[in-house]
């Protein structure tokens, strides 16, 4: 939700936005009301866990739009709601932390990121 409606925002003030998740439903959800008010927004599936998916999501978006000014990193959890982590079991922290940590790592390229955080981890 507050991806959704940063993504929102930013191409209401004239932004051009790529959401990108590995859930494409998701994503389809979220642009269409985004172009359906005039806004300018692609979805553009990746896993942000891998770094083949997360280098073809960066080489996409430079042969599609040039650069990237800015990236909203809003992904977290590892694809589950927030826990205590005294319930985790060792696979959910691996996926909290490929996801949080592994996932901004991977984006180091962009230079500009904006950092949405929780209590994740």
């Amino acid at each position: 939700m507050i991806g959704a409606a940063i993504a929102a925002a930013l191409a209401g003030a004239g932004a051009y936005v790529v959401l990108a998740s590995h859930d494409s439903a998701a994503l389809s959800r979220q642009v269409q009301p985004i172009t359906g008010s005039g806004g300018l927004a692609v979805a553009m599936p990746a896993d942000l866990t891998s770094e083949p998916s997360v280098c073809g999501l960066l080489a996409g978006i430079g042969s599609q739009f040039g650069w990237l000014d800015v990236a909203v990193n809003n992904a977290a959890g590892g694809g589950r709601p927030p826990a205590p982590t005294a319930g985790w079991t060792s696979e959910q922290l691996d996926s909290a932390i490929a996801v949080s940590l592994r996932g901004r790592f991977l984006f180091r390229p962009v230079g500009q990121v904006v950092e949405i955080a929780g209590a994740a981890l």
